[in-house]
């Protein structure tokens, strides 16, 4: 976990601005971390899930997760040709992989296949 950070202000109403009460304010949170580029981390992503998952996987919309350890979040989508309408591809979402977003390693391998499998066989239980 993402070690806590406290930030006090004050609740004192005697001190309103011109733009009288406020319901919400903005608060900007500065993080400097060297994190691999979105897109080396889905070309890592890519290759983990071709290598152990299937070729047919691809990963996409690379996310940046603010946490410890700062991760790389993908969708996982599966690609199946359609073959009544040859060159097209049905794109079906199938999860999400995890990625340390300095080192590129695959956060924990074993739950991700396990997950990708149940929700494939799913897939097939309802197709059948």
């Amino acid at each position: 976990m993402m070690p806590r950070s406290v930030m006090p202000f004050s609740a004192d109403t005697s001190h309103r601005n011109s733009f009288g009460n406020q319901d919400s304010i903005q608060v900007a949170v500065h993080i400097h971390a060297d994190v691999m580029a979105p897109a080396l981390a889905q070309h890592k992503a890519n290759a983990w899930l071709s290598m152990h998952a299937g070729h047919l996987l691809l990963a996409e919309n690379p996310e940046l997760l603010l946490m410890t350890p700062l991760q790389w979040r993908f969708d996982i989508i599966l690609t199946v040709p359609q073959r009544a309408k040859p060159g097209t591809v049905a794109h079906t979402w199938i999860g999400r992989l995890h990625l340390d977003a300095v080192t590129g390693a695959v956060i924990d391998p074993e739950t991700l296949l396990q997950e990708l499998t149940s929700h494939v066989d799913a897939l097939t239980g309802r197709a059948a």
